[in-house]
């Protein structure tokens, strides 16, 4: 029995089309969930979706950027049931669910179609499910592999987010854990252990999403506030703890660049510019035309507008210049109007 389908459209502009044909199923970047997704924007479990009589249901996996319904963020502790034609949005990829009509459900239920085997006992039962769960698999595999089903809608833009400010994900709350698919037939169905794996799951998750999401940590946008003083020391940048977060941020992305401009008066310009939000105007007098000195020739003046300062603190601005100019070298800071 399908519970719909979801026409999911990549990054990479390809799509494909997933019938829903589980109770539960499990979306993410690992390559052992129900849906397996390429986008690094997406953690190793992102999204779960819960079928039942009652319609598709959707939940947060603790994802660490988040799963959308619209400009709703969703919540990895409440389920959200699915309209027909709902869009969700997973880093850069878009999910578009598509239910199917009540009607057709209850025909395929009670009508089976010509040829089929009709189940007579309980031990034929558990054969014609066994049998419908192997075609399911089947189909959704070849889905996958043909990428077929019509476009989503535009990807819109991707803004990075974190979970409560940092990294690993929480783990996750599932009704029963997803090892069970790494069982034999057996024990897979085992609601009893499936509940207790869950014990294990929810340990073990926080670890496999720290070790999925590793590389966020070495992004200067989105790493945790508390990694910025270790990311830069990777360029041997000293950050000052006065400064605004954004502005640290800012630092580290550019680093690489400043390094190509240190001890210049653009490196130190754009410095500035970095933390203060203003460009200053960097004057050598000992440098170049006819009224040069040389005695001044490593003197430079910083001159900044008094009106585009902002009230920024001259002893910051001091630090800043003391660590970025040529260690010979003497200056001066100028507010004018």
């Amino acid at each position: 029995m399908s519970f719909g389908r979801l026409e999911i459209r990549l990054p990479d502009g390809t799509g494909l089309t997933v019938e829903l044909v589980s109770p539960q199923i499990v979306a993410g970047r690992a390559p052992d969930v129900n849906i397996p997704i390429n986008d690094p924007q997406v953690s190793r479990r992102h999204l779960i979706f819960y079928c039942g009589p009652e319609g598709v249901k959707v939940m947060d996996a603790g994802s660490v950027n988040g799963s959308y319904l619209g400009d709703v963020r969703l919540s990895d502790k409440e389920s959200v049931q699915l309209a027909n034609g709902a869009v969700l949005r997973i880093g850069q990829t878009i999910i578009r669910f598509i239910s199917i009509e009540p009607q057709a459900v209850l025909k395929s239920e009670e009508q089976p179609s010509a040829g089929s085997e009709t189940p007579t006992s309980t031990l034929d039962q558990a054969n014609f499910n066994s049998q419908q769960d192997a075609k399911n698999e089947e189909v959704t595999s070849e889905r996958h592999r043909n990428g077929s089903g019509s476009a989503p809608p535009e990807i819109p833009a991707w803004k990075p987010a974190l979970q409560d400010g940092r990294f690993p994900v929480r783990p996750l709350e599932l009704k029963q854990s997803t090892y069970l698919k790494y069982l034999p037939d057996a024990y897979s169905k085992d609601e009893f252990i499936g509940r207790f794996l869950l014990i294990f799951e929810s340990i073990l998750s926080p670890i496999e999403g720290m070790i999925g999401n590793l590389d966020h940590y070495f992004d200067p946008d989105i790493t945790p506030e508390e990694c910025l003083p270790w990311l830069a020391s990777w360029f041997g940048l000293t950050l000052d703890e006065r400064w605004p977060e954004n502005k640290r941020r800012d630092l580290i992305r550019s680093a690489v660049n400043l390094y190509q401009w240190r001890g210049t008066k653009r490196g130190l310009a754009e410095f500035i510019r970095l933390y203060t939000g203003i460009s200053p105007e960097i004057l050598e007098p000992g440098i170049g035309g006819k009224e040069a000195k040389k005695d001044m020739a490593s003197f430079f003046i910083v001159r900044i507008n008094k009106d585009d300062s902002g009230g920024t603190d001259p002893t910051v601005l001091n630090s800043i210049i003391e660590m970025e100019k040529p260690a010979h070298a003497s200056y001066r800071i100028e507010f004018i109007k």
